[in-house]
């Protein structure tokens, strides 16, 4: 639930600088929010999955499978920087520029927001397995 709730911070944080950044430079009332709720959102999300991805490993296989889980994040990051590039394009002028990252947010926070799929998906199984373990 932790990581749920991470990812919709983040999001938050970024419709935070969609909605409030404007041409006019104002890094307290525009960007400090959405960098403080973005930064949450991250400290809340990529430390339980990484823990909940390692810890799910057996003890022989736990180096090479946090290197694995390790390595499938790295690439999501390299593939969602050649989104936002692509959605960014290459407008002109100083509107056009803010249309693009605004554009450019509201698609990372579709994302981060489909990331809560998976994210429950993996809750459910756990708290399944852990309803019919022994006891």
């Amino acid at each position: 639930m932790v990581a749920v709730l991470g990812l919709a911070v983040f999001a938050g944080g970024l419709a935070w600088w969609a909605i409030a950044i404007g041409p006019q430079p104002d890094y307290a009332g525009s960007m400090l929010g959405g960098m403080l709720l973005t930064g949450i959102g991250v400290g809340l999300t990529l430390p339980t999955l990484m823990a909940t991805a390692a810890g799910s490993l057996p003890p022989h296989s736990f180096a090479t499978g946090s290197a694995v889980v390790t390595m499938i994040r790295q690439i999501g990051l390299v593939v969602g920087v050649a989104v936002l590039v692509v959605v960014l394009g290459a407008p002109g002028g100083a509107a056009g520029r803010l249309a693009a990252f605004h554009r450019g947010w509201w698609v990372t926070v579709a994302i981060a927001l489909a990331g809560a799929i998976p994210a429950l998906v993996l809750l459910r199984r756990g708290a399944a397995a852990g309803a019919a373990a022994p006891r």
